[in-house]
């Protein structure tokens, strides 16, 4: 995951105004849609979409490379699930203590909070001050949006 290039990521999203000093990329889940499998339909099938899809947890860096890639995952696994499976985690924790120092991805809401996984707040208690922290993030966790959307129109 560019471990070594991890610090100078987090010293340049720091420069271009990250609220998050220790911010090395973002993470998300991505869905495409498949057709209708024959056998486990269930298991891919996701409600929230009304579709049968494959997911992937996806993280970007701020060179705009993709640092990490898991799955395909059944349509209905959700992101803390994908998260635990991927073990992106534990993964991360080693990083720090082999570069000595904290690193941390930033995620939505859905993700669950760590030492190495930081989270936009959820929208049911926001208060004024977490809703401008959020937005803030926002510009630049966009591209983990994106990315997965551009490598398959590179590759499809």
């Amino acid at each position: 995951m560019w471990e070594a290039q991890l610090p100078l990521f987090a010293d340049d999203l720091a420069r271009r105004g990250c609220l998050e000093a220790h911010c090395v990329g973002f993470i998300d889940d991505t869905m495409f849609t498949i057709c209708r499998p024959m056998v486990g339909q269930e298991s891919m099938y996701n409600g929230w979409k009304r579709l049968h899809k494959v997911k992937y947890q996806c993280v970007v860096l701020p060179n705009f490379m993709i640092g990490d890639w898991f799955g395909p995952s059944a349509g209905r696994t959700n992101d803390p699930q994908m998260l635990v499976d991927s073990e992106l985690v534990p993964r991360l924790r080693a990083i720090c203590e082999r570069l000595g120092q904290r690193v941390c991805l930033y995620g939505d809401a859905a993700y669950p909070a760590s030492e190495v996984l930081l989270r936009a707040p959820k929208r049911s208690n926001r208060t004024p001050a977490m809703a401008e922290y959020a937005t803030a993030m926002s510009q630049y966790r966009e591209c983990v949006e994106w990315a997965p959307v551009q490598l398959v129109r590179k590759i499809g």
